[in-house]
């Protein structure tokens, strides 16, 4: 939905009437950087990005409160950042963009989109810990069905490594957990 159109329901995290600074937004939750694309720049559109930043601020506190984390930890060890407006075509609502690491959620229609994309990022980074970012997909769902134990070639010997790095087999068998779910999920009428 349009940024415009957007109602929440919840606990307020800010005062009412006040606004948030893309300065703000990126020291709250350890962004690395909070973005503008060129079509959303200008005098014309100020109200318009300072209703996208309130939105940003309380979507990423609403999904701290969710996920019961400190409002730092969504930067994902400052890995994270956020634009609007920024990239694409409008075809998606919002995407993550791996390597650049980054959430866009589009000027017109990414409204709601916030905690989906975070998913795609989480699942990026713990992609980045097990060294699977020169992968076609560098997301750990790709690879999480895969034994957690490899034998590889190290000084010259048949070695058993950790096929994930240095991702803890708690946090695998997690994303294995996700991702069979997502794929057998039991018929219902």
């Amino acid at each position: 939905i349009s940024v415009e159109d957007a109602r929440r329901e919840g606990v307020q995290h800010r005062m009412e009437g006040e606004d948030i600074s893309s300065d703000r937004l990126k020291d709250t939750f350890g962004l690395t950087a909070v973005n503008f694309g060129d079509w959303m720049l200008g005098n014309a559109h100020v109200k318009e990005r300072q209703l996208h930043l309130n939105h940003a601020y309380d979507s990423f506190m609403d999904l701290a409160g969710v996920l019961g984390v400190p409002p730092k930890a969504l930067s994902l060890n400052g890995m994270l950042g956020l634009a609007i407006g920024a990239q694409g075509t409008g075809q998606y609502a919002a995407h993550f963009v791996p390597g650049v690491n980054e959430i866009n959620l589009t000027r017109t229609s990414g409204a709601g989109s916030l905690a989906h994309e975070f998913g795609h990022g989480l699942d990026h980074y713990f992609a980045r810990l097990a060294g699977l970012t020169r992968m076609a997909d560098p997301f750990l769902t790709e690879f999480a069905t895969q034994p957690a134990v490899t034998n590889r070639f190290v000084d010259g010997k048949n070695t058993k490594v950790n096929t994930f790095g240095d991702v803890r087999p708690e946090i695998v068998d997690a994303f294995k957990t996700i991702v069979q779910a997502m794929n057998k999920r039991p018929t219902t009428e």
